[in-house]
């Protein structure tokens, strides 16, 4: 089978990410770190999104691409998808910090609780049910859960969150102990 040209520049080993970063760094390309937003964007704004609301994570992935076109750091990179999803974390809890959106978000959590399981039943499908889940888990818990949906192992997770292996573990536990609560699954 015959690879259209395009799809074929994919698979080369010069058009990884870590590759495209680095030429993009060191000769000026732009069409790599294009090619590196092409690839990264829509997870890096999935797990932004889970974590606040829509226009914030649209700041917060502007801010993040910002700071990876500025970055004026090392030029070695080992695993690309862990270094953007680290940037970008370290952009919202500074965005969240400055904004008091901790607050925002718990308060909107509290509000959410007093809803009525059968309500969210009659309003919603599976899927907008377990987001809604989702947004009750403290942060720490959602965060974890969201690193994990987007493949990150759990030895990434701690370096991304800066965490202990075993504080990682223990929120997926948590988080994912809570969720079967709150969904209804308290058999399994």
């Amino acid at each position: 089978m015959k690879l259209p040209r395009r799809i074929k520049g994919w698979l080369s080993a010069e058009s990884t990410p870590e590759h495209l970063l680095e030429r993009y760094y060191t000769k000026g390309d732009r069409s790599a770190l294009a090619r590196v937003v092409e690839c990264y964007n829509r997870d890096v704004f999935h797990y932004l999104l889970s974590l606040s609301d829509e226009e914030f994570a649209k700041d917060v992935l502007q801010m993040t691409w910002l700071k990876v076109i500025n970055h004026k750091g090392s030029h070695q990179f080992t695993h690309a998808k862990s270094w953007l999803f680290s940037i970008a974390r370290r952009s919202l809890i500074d965005e969240l910090r400055k904004t008091k959106h901790f607050v925002d978000i718990t308060e909107d959590i509290h509000a959410f609780h007093s809803q009525t399981l059968q309500s969210e039943l009659e309003l919603a499908d599976r899927v907008k049910l377990f987001n809604d889940a989702l947004l009750k888990l403290n942060f720490f818990q959602r965060e974890a859960i969201i690193f994990q949906q987007e493949g990150f192992s759990l030895t990434e997770i701690a370096q991304l969150t800066g965490e202990s292996f075993e504080t990682v573990k223990s929120r997926l536990r948590y988080g994912k102990n809570h969720l079967k609560v709150l969904l209804g699954h308290n058999d399994e």
